[in-house]
């Protein structure tokens, strides 16, 4: 009976003491709850901007941040709000947009929040708790790695110094290796790919390496896109072997059960569809599944927990 009860005590114990992996990133500031819209992935916050109240998406993906053009009937972009409750910023300018009647959560959406605030500040996505951290400046690399993080560097890619980033959209990255293919791939916090978990957009490059390397790709359905000039279809294809996410070296750091790949062709939009290198961008769900990820644009890195 002894042998028993103490056998008991070690595993709620143990369910009590969080593993490296799983573990929260310390400093992370001034918190506000994280809120998504039905079962997606995407993470809303709800703030105050001129003289408004709603949820802001915050959507590394977006390299101008903007508001609903429904709240300022009549007004024309861009504007000058103040009274912004971002934690660290007190006013901001926004583009005017229509988000549509269906976009958000429950009250709708109100705004973006895109790196042009989020390239200013260490910001924590903490999906266990539910919560995303604000924070004037970075951990120490001794307490992050502490608790389990590994860096990505984002140098070219991520930055508060937008000289730093000079061919780029400012948008933070991950490596992901599939079947032997490496390659960057843009984080788009925005992306919500509930219908399809674990999205990779590709561009042409990348989804011709994927087939000269003979990665076995099953076309599992398609999926209908309004872009900014054009609405098309396109197919979306499964991979469920050889997936890991790296470093910039090439150094795994945790593995990925399946992804599902979206081929996206050229147009006048931008983004990686124009790009001439192999480049990919990941939808919300996927970075949903690290638990917990720390952009620091300061140090021009993003800690994600190890976990292989």
């Amino acid at each position: 009976m002894r042998a028993r009860l103490t056998g008991l005590i070690l595993i709620l114990l143990s369910a009590l003491v969080p593993h490296p992996a799983a573990a929260r990133a310390p400093c992370a500031g001034e918190t506000l709850e994280m809120v998504f819209a039905g079962t997606g992935s995407a993470p809303y916050v709800w703030l105050r901007a001129g003289g408004r109240k709603g949820f802001f998406l915050v959507d590394y993906g977006a390299t101008a941040s903007s508001m609903s053009r429904g709240a300022f009937p009549g007004e024309s972009g861009p504007k000058r709000v103040s009274d912004f409750s971002l934690p660290g910023f007190s006013e901001g300018s926004f583009l005017l947009f229509d988000y549509g009647h269906h976009s958000g959560p429950p009250g709708g959406q109100l705004g973006i929040v895109g790196t042009d605030f989020l390239s200013l500040t260490t910001v924590t996505f903490d999906y266990a708790a539910a919560q995303i951290g604000f924070a004037s400046a970075p951990c120490t690399d001794t307490v992050l790695e502490a608790a389990g993080f590994r860096p990505i560097s984002q140098e070219t890619f991520f930055s508060h110094d937008l000289s730093r980033v000079p061919e780029r959209p400012n948008v933070p990255v991950i490596w992901v290796e599939v079947g032997g293919v490496r390659f960057w791939a843009q984080i788009d916090s925005g992306y919500e790919d509930s219908v399809y978990p674990h999205t990779v957009d590709v561009n042409d490059a990348l989804f011709a390496a994927l087939r000269k390397a003979r990665v076995p790709l099953r076309r599992v359905g398609g999926v209908t896109v309004t872009t900014c000039s054009v609405t098309e279809n396109r197919s979306v294809y499964r991979v469920e072997t050889g997936i890991s996410v790296t470093d910039e070296a090439g150094t795994p750091i945790r593995s990925v059960g399946f992804l599902h790949i979206i081929p996206k062709k050229p147009n006048s939009c931008g983004g990686i569809a124009g790009m001439r290198e192999a480049a990919g961008q990941i939808g919300a769900s996927l970075l949903k599944g690290f638990g917990t990820v720390v952009f620091d644009p300061k140090g021009e890195r993003i800690w994600v927990p190890e976990a292989r």
